[in-house]
């Protein structure tokens, strides 16, 4: 039986397999064996981000996360959530307050400020 790392890891690898897959752009975990930054992007544009793997997904989570967002709005490296899956519903939700993530679907939202390395 795995552990809860252990499954948030294979959701990390899924989503940004997923991510890949669908868009044909990288997505690389940083940091191992933490595995809760990841990068975006190509040689010329990248998204940086914390990723916050959650095992399941709900309009609680959303509602929690919304409102903990103001905490973490200055952060350095914006913060995207990761899951197995976002129904249709939750992700207009996440798009409404602007707060970006992938799934292990391939299902995705991203509106940061592109940085150019």
């Amino acid at each position: 039986m795995k552990n809860q790392y252990s499954k948030k890891r294979d959701i990390l690898e899924q989503a940004l397999e997923a991510f890949q897959k669908t868009t044909g752009i990288l997505a690389v975990a940083k940091n191992e064996p933490s595995l809760n930054q990841i990068t975006i992007g190509n040689k010329s544009i990248k998204f940086n981000f914390v990723a916050e793997v959650k095992l399941t997904f709900n309009k609680y989570i959303i509602a929690f996360e919304a409102g903990t967002r103001a905490a973490t709005d200055n952060a350095i490296v914006p913060k995207i959530l990761v899951t197995r899956f976002v129904t249709p519903q939750m992700a207009e939700q996440l798009k409404t307050l602007d707060m970006p993530f992938i799934d292990t679907a391939g299902n995705a939202y991203l509106n940061q400020p592109q940085k150019k390395e």
